[in-house]
């Protein structure tokens, strides 16, 4: 038995008042996946970047693939980079915002190749995905990597720096407070995020996060249901309950 529900179809641009985002802490919105956290970050959160740009930072390449289908306002960190050499401008809406990955910024703060004074505004979609695989690389690195090759220790110690600088960048961020940069945490699970960073504000939504989830849920009895779901409406969640024990 199938069991079919639509919730409200509020949004998270429906329900916040970007009034209440500071300067000088890190804003975190915490709001339920498909609640169009992206859109309210172009469309909404935008107008807090001045006349700069908006550094939108993400957990997955995956996500970032979606994001940049689906948005004409945004363009890829690589991408941007050759634009500018190339002089194009046959887009027919001027990027507002990059995109890349928490590896990639990492990397590129690492290596000197991004200038923060270019954005006004930086979004951290998942912010806590990036704590999250910190503290694992760190506690990996520990536990299992003495035991590891040399060329597979380096590599991993190359992505677990790269996680912690693009942290501490975040971090760096907040405390300086002269390069007026507005920051933002959106998360559905902020507690992460509350646990390892101390100067932040929590921002008041006009609704109950509850009234934001606009999604479609039906209940699937066997895996044989999973290809039709996909089929019939495109991008899918499918959640696999754990089950502990025999």
């Amino acid at each position: 038995m199938t069991n079919n529900k639509l919730t409200n179809s509020l949004t998270l641009s429906d329900v916040l008042d970007i009034n209440e985002l500071v300067m000088d802490k890190l804003n975190i919105i915490q709001a339920p996946t498909r609640s169009g956290k992206t859109y309210a970050a172009l469309h909404k959160m935008s107008e807090l970047r001045g006349t700069k740009r908006m550094l939108y930072l993400i957990d997955t390449t995956a996500g970032k693939e979606n994001i940049l289908n689906s948005y004409e306002q945004v363009e890829e960190y690589n991408k941007a980079i050759i634009d500018e050499v190339l002089k194009d401008d046959a887009k027919k809406i001027e990027p507002i915002a990059t995109i890349m990955t928490y590896a990639k910024f990492g990397y590129a703060i690492k290596f000197g190749f991004l200038n923060l004074s270019e954005f006004g505004l930086i979004v951290c979609d998942e912010l806590q995905s990036l704590i999250n695989y910190m503290e694992w690389a760190d506690e990996r690195l520990r536990n299992a990597f003495p035991l590891a090759l040399e060329e597979e220790r380096k590599e991993f110690l190359i992505k677990g720096d790269l996680s912690h600088i693009a942290f501490n960048t975040i971090v760096k961020i907040l405390d300086n407070t002269e390069q007026k940069i507005c920051l933002v945490a959106l998360s559905a699970t902020p507690s992460a995020i509350k646990s390892k960073i101390d100067n932040y504000i929590t921002v008041n939504l006009k609704a109950n996060l509850k009234e934001l989830e606009a999604t479609y849920t039906k209940e699937y009895p066997s895996i044989d249901d999973i290809p039709y779901l996909i089929s019939q409406k495109g991008k899918t969640l499918i959640y696999i309950p754990l089950f502990l024990g025999e």
